[in-house]
């Protein structure tokens, strides 16, 4: 049987007592891949391509090419996001290295679902000169959340090129 990457409550649920000794050797394994970490990332290095036209009101950041390692969390490089299987509390860290057109002012924003949480950070990206930019913090999951990167500029017309970013994910309770 495939060892599973757990949730702390379903855990604490597994191995409440054992006073009737049903801890399985399975329920030990399961605990064991979940209390040495459940994680994941997306990221790209040395990237060249652009992405135009960011706008105004906020598009999926469309930058990374590699999925990291990961147990308990499905990287998803082609898409964008990290769906992370197991509920719990996450910390999360974003980090992006671009260029920009027109002197744009760029916002990257963290999306859970689609929807926009308070986490973010605004960077000026000019011309040959490359920005750099980072947030992280803690979120809380359900099974199946996913977590994307949004990216919105203060014109229509501005373009981004993104040469390294990483977005990583970690169960921490």
């Amino acid at each position: 049987m495939a060892d599973t990457p757990t949730s702390v409550a379903s855990l604490q649920t597994l191995l409440a007592d054992n006073v009737t000794g049903a801890i399985s050797p399975q329920d030990l394994r399961n605990f064991l891949v979940s209390a040495l970490g459940i994680y994941g990332s997306i990221y790209v290095f040395e990237g060249a391509t652009e992405q135009s036209n960011v706008g105004t009101t906020g598009t999926l950041l469309t930058c990374f090419d590699t999925d990291g390692p990961s147990n308990g969390t499905t990287p998803a490089n082609a898409s964008d996001q990290i769906t992370c299987t197991v509920a719990g509390t996450y910390e999360f860290h974003f980090y992006v290295c671009f260029s920009g057109t027109n002197g744009g002012v760029f916002q990257f924003r963290l999306r859970k679902n689609g929807t926009e949480q308070s986490y973010g950070t605004t960077r000026v990206g000019g011309g040959a000169s490359f920005g750099s930019a980072s947030f992280g913090g803690q979120i809380t999951l359900a099974a199946n959340d996913i977590l994307t990167i949004y990216v919105n500029s203060d014109t229509s017309t501005d373009d981004l090129t993104v040469s390294e970013a990483q977005f990583t994910v970690r169960m921490i309770g």
